[in-house]
């Protein structure tokens, strides 16, 4: 991909993608040198380790744009004890929802921006922008949606008729699904084209496709692997009656407080992922120009 790796000893500079990284622990260089070596060829694990590159280069800058995130996660978890599973939509329920997704959104467009474009204006809101951006999401989450269907109706089928017959309609709904979904997968692109201001090509962008929804599908297994693996850490250490919306959780405020940092690490890291995806993409086809 027309990358480099670099080491000096005994600073530990590492050099990665032309850029300098702050300084780092060897033995954290030394694995990133050994995977990046061994991997260099592989598109979604060179993804995968330059999104953990940037999350911990670029932290105090994601912390900052997350900052008003942050803060109401913090105030609706240790402060009012609010969460989406108990809502009643009265209008302190509304206001929450709009909140969270209206900042989650500017969150997000922010991290693509600054990615992309190293735009560090973190306390400007793009409203405008924004709202494309919601509206793009929303799209994309109803064509998530419909994915379903196949799913639903095969349900459906073997609940009335209880055949054979029914269960093979219910597993091909089943496939189906699974193949609707990698498809619509790489549409999630339209996002940072959006927040970097461009216009989606879509003659082109519907021909580009090729070995991009591999990575995405992989991408995603990987971060429900990592977030199944932390359960099964937490349930080791809190027991099997661990959850974080249980109240009666024991060491419920140390869950909780693990919890929030996994979830607000966890969310500047999937949009790094999505983001450095979409400039291997871009790279290969340069339909937009960042310079």
């Amino acid at each position: 991909m027309g990358q480099s790796i670099q080491v000096q000893f005994p600073t530990y500079v590492l050099t990665l993608k032309n850029q300098k990284c702050t300084k780092l622990p060897k033995i954290v260089i030394n694995l990133l040198v050994i995977i990046k070596k061994l991997l260099e060829r592989n598109m979604t694990l060179e993804i995968i380790v330059n999104s953990f590159e940037m999350l911990y280069k670029n932290f105090k800058a994601y912390m900052k744009i997350l900052l008003p995130y942050i803060l109401l996660s913090f105030f609706t978890t240790f402060i009012v004890e609010w969460n989406i599973f108990t809502i009643k939509f009265d209008i302190l329920d509304v206001v929450i929802i709009f909140l969270f997704y209206y900042l989650g959104v500017d969150a997000i467009v922010k991290i693509h921006r600054f990615n992309i474009l190293n735009d560090t204006n973190f306390f400007e809101y793009g409203i405008v922008r924004n709202f494309k951006y919601i509206i793009a999401s929303l799209v994309l989450f109803v064509l998530v949606l419909l994915c379903y269907i196949p799913i639903i109706i095969g349900y459906g089928i073997i609940f009335e008729v209880q055949s054979g017959f029914s269960v093979f309609l219910f597993v091909l709904g089943i496939i189906l699904t699974f193949f609707l979904f990698i498809y619509i997968l790489p549409y999630v692109f339209v996002l940072p084209i959006i927040a970097t201001d461009n216009k989606l090509k879509l003659k082109e962008f519907v021909k580009s496709m090729k070995g991009f929804r591999l990575t995405f599908v992989l991408q995603f297994l990987f971060l429900g692997i990592i977030g199944f693996i932390l359960i099964k850490i937490l349930t080791l250490i809190y027991g099997d009656e661990l959850s974080v919306y249980n109240p009666q959780t024991p060491q419920t405020h140390i869950v909780d407080i693990l919890y929030f940092i996994f979830r607000i690490v966890t969310f500047a890291y999937t949009i790094n992922l999505i983001t450095e995806t979409f400039i291997f993409w871009n790279k290969k086809y340069n339909f937009y120009s960042f310079e």
